[in-house]
């Protein structure tokens, strides 16, 4: 795979691609994703942008060996591509390591978001992938609440993809699903309040700030790294 398939982008697609590049001041290539990413999830494609001494010096597309992602996959890397290098959007980071992956995870669901409903604007087969990959990753949540419903991680997860779910595809069948999987008046609270102050949340710190608690965590537990990897508080409402 190579930069010959951003010719088949929409042209706003093509646009963002040539401003990324503008400002990275770099071009974005193709790479083989490393093993033991492939082996820990199911991603398609994966976006990664190196920085040295606060410059960008290189935006790759990580691909598995031998895989062709679908247009919209590529797409949905490149607007990520734009929320770090465009919008400058900041990274969530963990004051304790031991936080490191539920950072990421938050990260990347509140991300979504965004980047999600934009990938549906710009290429229509999107939605029926978003739609089939909710019940491929419901099916997986299902396995792990019925052998333990009370767990805290599952509980984190099941908040985080209930939220997204409603955001993104307010119509998903399995949206009922995990409505029943909340099945416990305080995780019912915790839902319809996290819903609520996400969807009244002016800036992108106070989405943060409220998925942040969802999780049984507090906003101060992490901090926001900008592009510079100049680290500060995550400001609340």
């Amino acid at each position: 795979m190579d930069r010959s398939i951003f010719h088949q982008f929409p042209p706003a697609m093509a646009a963002l691609v040539h401003e990324i590049e503008k400002r990275a001041e770099t071009l974005i290539s193709f790479a083989p994703m490393p093993h033991h990413l492939t082996q820990i999830s199911d991603n398609k494609a994966l976006i990664s942008i190196i920085f040295e001494l606060r410059q960008i010096v290189s935006i790759e597309i990580l691909v598995p060996s031998g895989s062709t992602p679908p247009l919209h996959i590529i797409g949905h890397e490149i607007i990520h591509a734009g929320r770090t290098v465009i919008e400058e959007v900041d990274v969530l980071n963990p004051r304790d390591p031991k936080d490191a992956i539920l950072a990421i995870a938050i990260g990347n669901d509140v991300e979504h978001l965004t980047v999600i409903p934009r990938e549906m604007e710009h290429f229509l087969e999107a939605q029926t992938y978003w739609r089939k990959a909710f019940t491929r990753d419901l099916r997986m949540l299902w396995k792990r609440y019925s052998t333990d419903p009370f767990s805290h991680g599952i509980e984190r997860d099941l908040l985080r993809f209930w939220l997204v779910t409603n955001k993104v595809l307010p119509d998903w069948k399995g949206i009922e699903i995990l409505r029943d999987m909340l099945q416990y008046p305080d995780r019912h609270d915790i839902a319809d309040r996290l819903f609520a102050d996400v969807s009244s949340a002016s800036e992108y710190s106070h989405l943060l700030a409220a998925v942040i608690r969802s999780q049984g965590k507090q906003p101060g537990d992490f901090c926001l790294l900008d592009r510079h990897g100049v680290a500060r508080t995550i400001p609340v409402a």
